[in-house]
């Protein structure tokens, strides 16, 4: 059997009213040689049942793996089992309720080896399933900042950290396997969520090269019920057990010098986030686990981890707050966040609103001077008419 060029891995859980528009996006793409190798991470309604009739009629080479139960935590083992399998020169990794553009592997294959990549990361759209309305991600400007760049302009250090910052989601990305073989990299895997964030740590530190596409390839479902996305509990803070594992890999590779102070704003970015979602009665566990990790620093250094990443005020009262041990004002922080950005909006309104006022009775006094002005001297001409007459 001859050797693809990508595997897909496609990871699946009780998705029977996605599955199939994310099976026919890729039995549609425009580069055919790739095999699909699909992983059931044990459902329970009819996803298989229905993975087995699509895939019985696509054009390509497919695998499905039905695994017998539910493995713990998100798509950390599912995806692992996929990769050992795998028999392509890429790998690329796909959620089974989303759906891809037809030229996404064209795209992102071209890219990789027109620079003989070990990542290539491409951009994508959210799309909220309960609202019906899609969203620009909020690393849009920055992959398309990067995908112009030249790569002379920054160090190697400086580069991956911008990299770093993008989103960490593996569903965007094509990987070299070997790459991904020889620097033993794969997802961690335990009863825990957001698995993706230290396989980009590694993945992006590690690459010798890295491509960019700047187009749309994906188009990510959030906002579904059953997502983990959609999560506002506890497991949220399964983020910070992350921060352990990327954390202990940078000293393995005797790295945390390098990316030591980037970890630690990529952890305040992730509280930014996570404190928008998570439910009040959880915001003191956010703390206690924001403190334990602020912990490990000094205070110059948190300070330095801030504003190399220009972490703006909000970022800045969190860790302000968790430095002063003062759980009341973290909390305050959080509670009128909003309130906080409607207070600056509208102070923001009211001063262009007097700005207008001020343009509006300058242009009336003007007018009057010009129309005084105006009257001044026809009335000197009229009078020396008179005299002359």
């Amino acid at each position: 059997m001859q050797t693809p060029t990508v595997s897909v891995i496609l990871t699946t859980y009780n998705i029977e009213d996605y599955i199939y528009r994310c099976i026919s996006s890729l039995q549609k793409q425009s580069f055919q040689d790739f095999e699909l190798i699909v992983v059931d991470d044990g459902s329970t309604d009819s996803t298989l049942a229905r993975l087995e009739r699509h895939c019985r009629y696509g054009k390509n080479n497919y695998t499905i793996i039905a695994l017998p139960e539910n493995t713990p935590g998100g798509v950390g083992i599912p995806a692992n089992i996929g990769v050992s399998a795998a028999r392509g020169k890429y790998i690329a990794y796909a959620d089974g309720d989303d759906w891809y553009e037809p030229t996404m592997l064209e795209d992102l294959v071209a890219e990789a080896e027109s620079i003989e990549a070990d990542i290539v990361i491409a951009n994508f759209r959210n799309y909220d399933q309960l609202n019906k309305t899609i969203e620009i991600p909020t690393d849009d400007k920055r992959l398309s900042e990067l995908a112009a760049m030249p790569r002379d302009k920054m160090s190697e250090i400086e580069f991956k950290s911008q990299v770093l910052r993008l989103n960490a989601v593996p569903w965007r990305k094509l990987y070299r396997t070997d790459y991904l073989t020889q620097n033993s990299i794969a997802f961690p895997e335990g009863n825990f969520f957001f698995e993706d964030n230290p396989y980009h740590w590694a993945s992006v530190i590690k690459a010798k090269r890295i491509g960019f596409v700047d187009k749309v390839i994906c188009h990510h479902r959030f906002n579904r019920p059953g997502q983990t996305m959609a999560s506002t509990g506890r497991e949220l803070l399964w983020f910070y057990d992350h921060f352990s594992t990327i954390e202990k890999w940078l000293n393995t590779e005797r790295l945390q010098d390098d990316y030591g102070l980037q970890l630690v704003g990529w952890v305040v970015g992730q509280t930014e986030w996570i404190s928008g979602k998570i439910r009040p009665e959880y915001w003191f566990d956010l703390f206690d686990r924001l403190q334990g990790i602020i912990a490990h620093y000094t205070r110059e250094d948190a300070v330095r981890a801030l504003m190399m990443r220009g972490t703006g005020r909000y970022g800045w009262s969190l860790v302000s707050s968790v430095l002063a041990d003062d759980k009341m004002a973290f909390a305050h922080a959080i509670r009128f966040r909003d309130e906080d950005v409607s207070r600056r909006l509208k102070q923001v309104l009211d001063e262009l609103d007097i700005l207008r006022r001020r343009v509006a009775d300058i242009t009336r006094r003007l007018d009057v001077n010009e129309k005084m002005t105006s009257a001044a001297a026809l009335m000197e001409m009229v009078e020396k008419r008179s005299s002359a007459r």
